[in-house]
């Protein structure tokens, strides 16, 4: 696999600064690549945010290569994007609500009512 086919493969676990979700290989454009820097545009196949990056990509130790992007998050879960039922969910959770954030919070963490999450 050549390095920018690996580089767009391997932004998958990088998540849009947007929503959060991974960028899909066929969203992601190499503008330029400077021996080990590679200029990319970002687009966001959930919310369609775009964004420009500068990666590098270098050879660890063992000769594997290794992404080194410090401005882009990664991706810590693999979580479903929000959805209607989500949003009906926190609705529901809402409009119980006697209180203000503090209440929200405790609930959500157990201390007070429970809310299925």
């Amino acid at each position: 696999m050549e390095r920018a086919d690996w580089l767009r493969d391997r932004m998958r676990s990088y998540g849009c600064g947007s929503c959060g979700w991974g960028f899909e290989p066929e969203q992601v454009r190499i503008l330029a690549e400077r021996d080990d820097l590679f200029f990319l545009e970002l687009g966001c196949a959930m919310c369609g945010d775009a964004t420009n990056a500068i990666v590098s990509v270098v050879a660890d130790p063992a000769d594997d290569p290794v992404l080194d992007a410090p401005e882009l998050r990664e991706r810590t879960g693999t979580g479903a994007p929000v959805d209607a039922d989500d949003l009906l969910r926190v609705h529901a959770i809402l409009a119980d609500l006697d209180g203000g954030v503090d209440e929200l919070l405790r609930r959500l963490d157990g201390a007070g009512d429970a809310v299925s999450r």
